[in-house]
């Protein structure tokens, strides 16, 4: 186990069918007992970072009793998740007291760029949900922006990270730390065959002009570019 941070699995349930995703469909929830103790053991080991996914993490029907668990023992959690039901009711807990931050992925620039992977609808509900979050001045925790790199969207890098800059870090009411950005190459590992056509090969990807793209917008913004490939 790595001893800088841990990462659980605790739900499979997730209402989008993203193509290019190897989560498992049918494991359902993870029991609340096992979850805890998973924290547990991780805490005794000396890790103090742990990340949450799924499915998505905010569908498990405890997570209003998991969170402030992980803050009573001290753990600090990221949840990965697809921003869709980041309601207000849901941010209101999330800024109570528990400092969890929040992954959220976007795979295009506008509703009809990223519903292409992701779903009809779901742009806007990501984007509602980010703006609820954001705008919460008691939200103390840091959301970080993440682009799944592919075929189909790498030629509009510049205009997603437009729309991040216009949308979420020009804005004053912005209120939560957004200072990190992921671009994640997407690999066909665990996916059926045939289910997505977009993968990027390595050498697509180092030829593109992604990597110029995210080092001049980085050149003028307080932000930690972070790839993964």
């Amino acid at each position: 186990m790595n001893k800088q941070s841990g990462f659980i699995e605790i739900t499979s349930v997730c209402y989008a069918d993203c193509p290019y995703c190897n989560a498992a469909k049918d494991s359902g929830h993870m029991e609340p007992g096992k979850i805890k103790y998973l924290l547990d053991e991780m805490k005794a080991r000396g890790v103090s970072n742990c990340t949450l996914s799924g499915g998505e993490p905010f569908f498990h029907p405890d997570i209003y009793s998991i969170l402030p668990y992980a803050k009573s023992i001290g753990m600090n959690l990221l949840v990965i998740s697809n921003g869709t039901c980041v309601a207000s009711e849901l941010c209101q807990f999330l800024s109570a007291e528990y400092d969890v931050s929040i992954q959220l992925t976007f795979d295009g620039y506008n509703a009809e760029s990223h519903d292409k992977t992701r779903g009809a609808g779901n742009f806007y509900k990501l984007t509602t949900g980010l703006r609820t979050l954001c705008n919460r001045g008691d939200y103390s925790g840091r959301v970080f922006l993440r682009i799944n790199l592919h075929s189909g969207n790498i030629g509009q890098i510049d205009r997603i990270l437009e729309m991040f800059q216009r949308e979420y870090f020009d804005d004053s009411n912005t209120a939560a730390q957004i200072d990190l950005i992921f671009a994640k190459l997407l690999t066909s590992g665990g996916v059926e065959p045939g289910r997505f056509n977009e993968y990027l090969s390595k050498d697509e990807y180092l030829q593109s002009n992604v990597f110029r793209i995210f080092e001049a917008w980085n050149s003028t913004h307080n932000v930690k570019i972070s790839y993964d490939t």
